[in-house]
């Protein structure tokens, strides 16, 4: 029986080299498809598995250390997760604020949560945030949602929503 022989710094290469040894992710599902009368958004759609699947070959995590963010359409969010390859629709579409000012979105690779200054809505819920009041309160609560757990979620588990609380990293 013969015996191949393997170059170790070759091996040592292999172990090391991200290009090498990185693992494609494939798109595994979308926990929720639509959201009765929020936005006509439909996250189930050829052309949006195909931006997920570009943004999992493409793309790092941006968002809550192992999440994609995306943008799907104007106003309308994602977080894909790089690990299992799961999309978590955001319920809420993003609006600029009615006096006209652009909305704010701020995320971080390092941070569990999106926060918003300006409006979210969903159906018969609307989440202005104070962004562009008067006062000593201006800028300072904006509206931030993250991945939570969600027992009601048959498939998955979790969802990406608003919450009072601090989401799990």
């Amino acid at each position: 029986m013969k015996t191949a022989w393997i170059n170790p710094f070759i091996m040592i290469a292999m172990m090391f080299s991200p290009n090498i040894m990185a693992k494609t992710v494939k798109l595994t599902g979308v926990a929720t498809c639509q959201f009765d009368m929020t936005n006509d958004t439909d996250y189930c759609s050829r052309s949006n598995k195909a931006q997920y699947r570009r943004a999992l070959a493409n793309q790092k995590p941006n968002f809550n250390r192992h999440y994609i963010l995306l943008e799907v359409k104007p106003r309308a969010y994602a977080a894909i997760d790089t690990r299992n390859g799961v999309v978590y629709p955001l319920f809420h579409t993003i609006e600029d604020h009615e006096n006209g000012k652009k909305a704010k979105i701020q995320f971080s690779v390092n941070e569990p949560q999106m926060c918003v200054w300006g409006v979210a809505m969903a159906y018969q819920s609307v989440i202005a945030t104070d962004d562009y009041g008067e006062g000593a309160n201006k800028g300072k609560n904006p509206v931030c949602f993250g991945i939570f757990r969600d027992e009601y979620s048959p498939k998955y588990g979790y969802e990406f929503r608003h919450d009072w609380t601090t989401p799990k990293k």
